[in-house]
């Protein structure tokens, strides 16, 4: 107890009046999506009860606190006197918005730093399952087998490229989902909404991501007007079936299964905590880098920002995923009719693929504007950051500073190479 000063009564309304200085996300707990892990003592959990109907007391003992009516997490620290005037607490912060925002920033570069960790190792297993298959089969193989751009031949060559693909993106996606304290459920969304919003919102992303093929070509065509390579790396096919067909799995089927899955899905949905502008834009610019070439990556990004509109507004990963297949599918069905000599059937198929996508893609755009007006905006959200905070704590953490290290890198290997 304070000298000099009568006992005075903590209330339920005091608490109440408190909230908005004292409620945000204390060090000791994690929430992101639906699980929740709340870390404090029995004792000062089993308070809150007793706070509320009222007991005496001067100052209230640091811990985390449960307010009965809402049952909303309070992290109270350093709560002073109530002022025997007004009845008010006093002093509970010295600026309570500036520790909102630090824990919140706390908090985001945290997640931003494990998920640009677990983007290194995505690349970190693709390279090192690829170099162990190389050089364990290269030694089984007949040398006039052996494809020489990739060092094995083309139809196991795609195998082993469909298996560390696989295993590149889903083991970090579940050690990022156990960082973040997510459930399968929440970063795998699987919402019933409206059959004709998600058709309409699948032509219109898969119209924006056909679109977005024009300023990567513009891109391409600046990098080969100043003297650097364009080209955009791609896998050498032949007329084998098997091959074409690991071809098209490597492609058009695995890519959209595992990416959605760590992008749209861990990623995206791990960050909706601090809004879904925010995290539809991040998720977005870290599947950019990670393409690692420039037009690929200015393509990719605004891929990312339509397929991640996408699962938010109609919590259905399937549709991005369909968006994803489109988009790759196309791409592998033209390359593999240009490889197979049918420049006129790949050139046909191109037309009628963009006309299609124009006609359904401008009708989406109409139908969702009339019918579903809220469709194409984003939430800010609650967090007490600002556009400039998020950034900053989503790029200013190792993790991520060593994944765009990673695409600086590979950007000027692709742009000097041969």
């Amino acid at each position: 107890m304070l000298a000099g000063k009568k006992p005075l009564c903590y209330n339920k309304a005091d608490l109440v009046r408190s909230a908005f200085l004292t409620f945000f996300w204390g060090e000791k707990q994690e929430i992101f999506g639906e699980k929740k892990r709340v870390v404090g003592s029995r004792t000062a959990l089993n308070m809150a009860p007793n706070m509320a109907s009222g007991m005496t007391c001067n100052t209230v003992p640091k811990g985390i606190y449960i307010l009965p009516p809402g049952k909303e997490v309070l992290h109270m620290e350093s709560f002073s006197a109530v002022s025997p005037e007004t009845g008010a607490l006093e002093n509970a912060f010295p600026h309570p918005e500036k520790e909102r925002k630090k824990q919140e920033s706390r908090l985001l570069r945290k997640a931003a730093n494990r998920t640009g960790w677990c983007l290194l190792l995505c690349v970190g297993i693709m390279s090192v399952l690829f170099l162990v298959f190389q050089v364990g089969f290269s030694a089984l193989v007949p040398a006039e087998a052996v494809n020489p751009q990739v060092g094995l031949p083309l139809d196991l060559f795609f195998a082993v490229q469909a298996f560390s693909y696989l295993a590149a993106f889903v083991i970090p996606s579940l050690l990022l989902m156990k960082w973040l304290g997510l459930s399968p459920a929440y970063i795998l969304p699987m919402e019933k909404a409206p059959l004709a919003r998600s058709l309409a919102g699948i032509c219109f992303a898969s119209l924006i991501c056909f679109l977005a093929n024009f300023p990567a070509q513009w891109i391409i065509a600046l990098e080969k007007a100043l003297g650097f390579n364009g080209d955009i790396p791609g896998y050498p096919v032949d007329g084998t079936l098997s091959v074409q067909l690991l071809y098209f799995l490597s492609v058009a089927i695995l890519p959209p299964l595992v990416e959605e899955l760590l992008f749209r899905g861990v990623i995206l949905r791990g960050l909706l905590r601090f809004g879904s502008r925010f995290a539809v834009l991040a998720s977005a610019s870290l599947f950019a880098v990670l393409h690692g070439n420039v037009p690929q990556m200015v393509f990719a990004f605004f891929c990312g920002l339509m397929m991640g509109l996408l699962v938010v507004k109609t919590g259905n990963i399937w549709t991005s995923v369909a968006v994803h297949f489109i988009n790759n599918g196309f791409a592998a069905v033209s390359f593999l009719l240009i490889q197979n000599g049918q420049l006129l059937w790949a050139g046909m198929l191109s037309m009628v693929f963009f006309l299609l996508l124009l006609g359904l893609g401008i009708a989406s755009l109409v139908f969702l504007r009339v019918r579903h007006k809220g469709f194409f905006t984003l939430e800010k959200g609650n967090s007490p950051l600002g556009a400039g905070g998020k950034l900053g704590a989503l790029f200013g953490n190792p993790g991520v500073i060593g994944i765009l290290l990673y695409c600086a890198y590979s950007c000027i290997v692709v742009l000097l190479q041969g």
